[in-house]
């Protein structure tokens, strides 16, 4: 249950508790305006992972050999 909990966006959690992003805020500590960063970053790693099969985007290996120096 944890991990299915913990694998949820987090506006989805919170509303899942009819609990507004101004209170949520209030108990992270942050502005409300943060609340809402957050929940956007989430949606788009979310995305970004559903578009890549679950796996990161590997970035190019450097090159190596005689050229490199």
């Amino acid at each position: 249950m944890r991990e299915t909990v913990a694998a949820m966006p987090l506006d989805e959690l919170r509303k899942g508790r009819r609990m507004p992003q101004n209170r949520l805020a209030e108990n992270l500590g942050v502005k409300q305006g943060e609340t809402s960063k957050i929940e956007r970053r989430t949606d788009d790693n979310a995305s970004r992972s559903q578009s890549t099969g679950g796996q990161r985007p590997r970035s190019p290996k450097p090159e190596t050999g005689s050229s490199a120096r």
